[in-house]
């Protein structure tokens, strides 16, 4: 009897085995297997999640109340549908991350590789929120991401970077210009949007400028530039203030969008400081300049040389929203194009991104508002342009729309101005 039961004890534990043997097999062999994830736009919680690493990681189990933080190895690539990198925690232990869902319109190959980069670059510092590692199909072991919302990058390792600011805006540029003529417009405003986001001098100087203007009571002025600088730099806490100042100081208690927005056209060209006082300076001079007359209270002196630094040097930026524009206006974000194109036109006054804005305003419904920016916009700005007979074909038809409606039977269907979806959402 005993050695009865001893058997069946010992039949008992090798089927446990074997179903623990089977199990592991199974689990590390399945490339199907993934955690459930939600692809909404909910923000993720990272002040309640605690830190874990990668060697506290086990096979297909989801961390949900903790993140992995690491720094990026190589440059992200896209081989079909996920976009893979490396990720090397504070211990030295790395893992292989996959991202899906993470790039526009089934970006992959060549020239996916700009687009991950500017989102994840090389040298980042990211965290990932509750990390779940499983087997891929080639076998290989690492992180699935499937919500976008649940990886952070929370330093971009620019200064160990490969290029210098500018390098880095010229590549997001020509990246974004090579999406435009395969007609990959979100691609395209992918690449424009992180070359943006690396800049770090001009939304500055329309930042500071915002000051000055404040200081000299032109709230119109220093609105728009706050605006500007934020649609380049959304997370600056100092030029928010600075933007919420000049909104009190402008509008009182009218939140009405068409308020904002009429602060924000391009009527009024920004004087430029003495070429004496110039020559010879780059954008950092320049800045430096303006920030020393700043300090001796000499507002509107350091306003022009704000002025002057943008108009010199910032043409890249201004280039990069320009297009961002225009990725919006096929797609039709005509909100977002009000934004960017008005930010563009703080940098430097230009023919197309002032089309681009009444096209989108006249989109809108707001065609008097549409009219009211192509002719108060000086004219010697068109001449010689590619898009002068688009802007005179656009004022025809603005003006034809606002006298089919001016009866009080007939109200052109308006769309409200609600807001855009773009940082900052400052309609």
């Amino acid at each position: 009897m005993a050695a009865h039961e001893m058997r069946l004890s010992h039949d008992k534990a090798q089927r446990q085995r074997q179903q623990q043997q089977h199990l592991h097999s199974f689990r590390s062999t399945s490339s199907s297997i993934r955690k459930d994830v939600s692809l909404h736009t909910t923000a993720t919680d990272w002040t309640s999640l605690t830190q874990v690493f990668v060697r506290d990681l086990k096979l297909y189990d989801s961390y949900e109340s903790m993140y992995i933080e690491g720094k990026l190895l190589i440059k992200p690539f896209t081989p079909m549908v996920g976009t893979t990198t490396i990720l090397e925690d504070s211990n030295g232990d790395v893992i292989l991350v996959a991202l899906y869902n993470f790039l526009p319109e089934g970006l992959f190959g060549e020239e996916s590789v700009p687009v991950a980069s500017a989102k994840i670059p090389k040298g980042a510092t990211v965290r990932i929120a509750a990390p779940f590692m499983k087997v891929f199909r080639d076998g290989s072991r690492g992180l699935r991401i499937d919500n976008p919302n649940e990886i952070s990058v929370i330093s971009s390792g620019k200064a160990n970077g490969e290029g210098s600011e500018r390098q880095l805006l010229l590549a997001a540029k020509n990246a974004g210009n090579q999406l435009v003529k395969t007609q990959k417009y979100l691609s395209a405003m992918e690449a424009y949007i992180g070359g943006l986001r690396s800049a770090e001098v001009v939304p500055t100087i329309l930042s500071n400028r915002s000051q000055a203007y404040a200081m000299l009571g032109d709230w119109g002025r220093s609105l728009a530039d706050a605006a500007a600088s934020l649609t380049i730099r959304p997370a600056n806490k100092k030029t928010w203030g600075r933007y919420q100042n000049a909104r009190e100081k402008l509008l009182g208690g009218d939140q009405q969008n068409e308020s904002i927005i009429n602060h924000l056209l391009p009527f009024e060209v920004d004087a430029q400081a003495n070429e004496a006082d110039t020559k010879g300076k780059d954008l950092l001079g320049l800045k430096n300049d303006g920030n020393t007359a700043f300090q001796k209270q000499k507002y509107a002196e350091a306003a022009k040389l704000y002025t002057s630094a943008l108009v010199s040097f910032g043409e890249t930026e201004r280039a990069l929203l320009s297009n961002w524009a225009l990725c919006c206006l096929y797609s039709g974000a005509h909100l977002d194009v009000v934004a960017v194109a008005a930010a563009s036109l703080r940098i430097r006054p230009e023919a197309k991104a002032v089309v681009r804005l009444a096209k989108a305003i006249y989109s809108l419904g707001q065609a008097e508002m549409c009219v009211k920016i192509l002719e108060q916009t000086d004219k010697a700005l068109f001449e010689g342009t590619p898009v002068t007979k688009e802007r005179d074909e656009l004022l025809k038809d603005a003006k034809a729309t606002m006298k089919l409606f001016q009866s009080d039977d007939n109200h052109f269907p308006s769309r409200d101005l609600g807001k855009h979806k773009h940082l900052p959402r400052w309609i």
